[in-house]
């Protein structure tokens, strides 16, 4: 065989030769890198999913959301129209305002999905006028919208059957203009509707005698929804403001406002009273007894609260610089506040650091139980912050300001009193609104927060945190990251203190 023709034979050998030695240290690089990137990747610490945000809110690592809807541009809710859960916890409402209209537009609950528009200002639902009022019927079936027409010179109140479409039905209308709507259904066939007609005179001061309404189409009426829709009016001499009835819906609290005091009603007796505060309150919540209420009002350079005493007609103090309080289901009260706080300290020290704490108490027995919540605040924002309760589960959502920087801080907090357990929901900058109920079963939490820019629908569900099985170890976050889980705080032993 020719030299050449067996070098020929020779090169590809040596050419492959040479190929498996450059494949095989190629492989053994190949493997070195991917086990310094695996050591690099285990020395790391694992990547947090995105952070979910409410729209002025970051929701809480931890914080089970059933649902959000991101609402749209512009529309901004419209205190004090809390979320509105209807039919029996399936679907939901809310109030809000686009571009000097306002809305009322349902979802479906579990989803926040299919949205409808109820009515809207000179729209469907209200084509007459604007709406003044939005009460949802104790089963959430029925929702009464109060209008007012002005073409018409008159209220008009119109049912929507929340599950059948169209304008809804018109019950009652009444003739004139009124600087005070405010209805409250009494039962599932009674809607009390309080008037108070423009330009109506002034309330007696306290312990005056009262006068007689300037209007005869203001006052307290009772419309029965069933069949005709009858009508009847109960001719108070007390001019009045928003209601909040009692349970069983015989007595009923005027708040007041500027140039209108504050009112009691006994519907069984056809009477009022003017009550003996010179400020208008903001009645919390009537006791599960319907034997008296919790209140508001401004008081010594802050707020207070105090529990009204309906057989006694006196009030006794709750908490110092706080408005966040109500009953429990067993007729105690649960309240946001801190036990050190007094009228002197206060007025001496109002920028000076406390420590918010829930407290939980029978007025007349003076037995207090102190749980820490552990938010540092001052007595100026302890005083902004509020409370929704909801007696079904014994559970309350409260909405605490402190101190921050550049803004103060809000943090919505789920405390669910049988397990003495509470939960960090969201927190951020205290700006715009939050508004907040509970669902009809006391198990999720309606939230719709936001400003004139933009506002979401969030529903929360803290009591599904309790039984959430604990992250697996390779999901849990490493010791150093910044992200706080929720709170979860034990109660310390009964302490026994006067309020």
């Amino acid at each position: 065989m020719p030299l050449w023709n067996a070098c020929e034979m020779r090169r590809p050998t040596l050419i492959l030769v040479l190929l498996a030695i450059t494949i095989g240290a190629s492989a053994c690089a190949s493997k070195k890198h991917a086990a310094e990137q695996a050591a690099a990747a285990a020395a790391k610490p694992p990547r947090l999913a995105p952070k979910e945000h409410t729209a002025t809110l970051e929701i809480a690592t931890g914080a089970k959301v059933i649902a959000r809807k991101v609402l749209p541009d512009g529309f901004a809710p419209v205190p004090p129209f809390a979320p509105i859960w209807l039919q029996n916890g399936a679907q939901i409402a809310v109030v809000g305002a686009k571009a000097g209209r306002a809305f009322v537009v349902k979802f479906d609950a579990a989803t926040l999905g299919n949205p409808q528009i109820i009515a809207s200002d000179f729209g469907p639902g209200a084509p007459g006028g604007s709406i003044v009022d939005v009460e949802a019927s104790p089963d959430g079936m029925t929702l009464a919208i109060a209008v007012a027409e002005p073409a018409n010179n008159q209220l008009e109140i119109v049912l929507h059957d929340v599950v059948a479409q169209g304008d809804g039905s018109r019950i009652a209308a009444f003739p004139g203009q009124f600087d005070s709507v405010s209805m409250s259904w009494l039962d599932g066939h009674t809607i009390a509707l309080a008037l108070r007609a423009s330009g109506a005179q002034p309330a007696p001061a306290p312990g005056a005698q009262p006068v007689a309404q300037s209007s005869a189409n203001d006052g307290l009426f009772m419309i029965e929804t069933a069949g005709l829709g009858a009508v009847k009016q109960m001719k108070l001499k007390c001019p009045l403001s928003h209601l909040t009835w009692s349970r069983d819906g015989r007595f009923a609290i005027g708040g007041g406002d500027p140039g209108t005091p504050p009112v009691l009603v006994d519907r069984a007796r056809d009477f009022c009273a003017v009550l003996r505060s010179k400020e208008p309150i903001t009645v919390l919540a009537w006791s599960p007894h319907n034997d008296g209420f919790l209140y508001s009002m401004p008081a010594a350079n802050t707020v207070a609260t105090f529990r009204y005493d309906l057989a006694t007609g006196k009030s006794a103090l709750i908490a110092i610089s706080s408005s966040a309080a109500a009953f429990m289901a067993s007729g105690q009260v649960f309240a946001l506040g801190n036990q050190d706080l007094t009228w002197r300290r206060v007025a001496e020290a109002p920028n000076a650091p406390v420590l918010s704490e829930f407290a939980t108490f029978t007025p007349e027995a003076g037995e207090v139980r102190i749980v820490p919540l552990g938010i540092r605040t001052i007595p100026a924002m302890l005083a902004e912050s509020r409370m929704v309760y909801t007696t079904t589960t014994d559970s309350a959502a409260v909405d605490v300001i402190s101190p921050g920087r550049p803004d103060p801080l809000r943090e919505v907090i789920a405390y669910l009193l049988p397990p003495s357990t509470a939960f960090l929901m969201a927190s951020g900058p205290a700006r715009g609104s939050v508004l907040m109920s509970w669902s009809p079963d006391g198990k999720n939490l309606a939230m719709l927060d936001g400003d004139q820019k933009s506002s979401v629908l969030t529903i929360f569900s803290p009591a599904a945190e309790l039984m959430a099985p604990p992250p697996p170890p390779e999901a849990a976050q490493p010791a150093t990251s910044a992200e706080p889980g929720p709170k979860r705080l034990s109660p310390p032993p009964p302490r026994h203190d006067t309020p």
